[in-house]
């Protein structure tokens, strides 16, 4: 299979893949600590995102939580998106959501953290005016990094 081409002179080709290759492996010797947030969330995402099933029942429950009112709704739903034979869960998970209809607050507690801390890996802020101190903040890191502007049209 012929490689696609990317349209950029050979030699600027060469240069972007050769810096690409660099930041490759200066990630792969940052190693954050033990107990660091950004580890643990790391891996569980690296997780469940490596189970297909496990996947698609995640993506479920985050995209219905926001409409669900009650602990108790969270806590069915956690049940019923979680405790599947195709979410291939650790056995001390699947007990958590097959009894998650037993704690619904705590059921409803962990979920709602769950997704805010997912979301605070992903989005930025609410706005642009939000944004922008914290754009120019991180023009300060020694990262690289892309911002998406997501959104739907809203009249208010």
């Amino acid at each position: 299979m012929e490689a696609k081409r990317s349209g950029f002179p050979p030699l600027l080709q060469a240069e972007i893949e050769a810096r690409g290759l660099e930041i490759f492996s200066r990630m792969a010797q940052e190693t954050p600590g033990v107990f660091s947030p950004r580890k643990l969330t790391g891996r569980l995402m690296d997780w469940s995102m490596r189970n297909e099933g496990l996947k698609v029942q995640l993506f479920r429950l985050v995209d219905v939580l926001p409409s669900l009112g009650s602990s108790r709704e969270v806590a069915q739903h956690a049940r019923d998106y979680l405790d599947t034979d195709t979410a291939v869960l650790p056995v001390w998970a699947r007990w958590s959501a097959r009894w998650s209809p037993r704690f619904p607050w705590l059921t409803a507690w962990a979920a709602r953290q769950g997704v805010r801390q997912m979301a605070r890996m992903f989005i930025l802020a609410r706005n642009g005016e939000e944004a922008v101190p914290v754009l120019r903040q991180m023009r300060d890191w020694p990262v690289a990094f892309t911002v998406d502007i997501l959104g739907e049209n809203r009249r208010e």
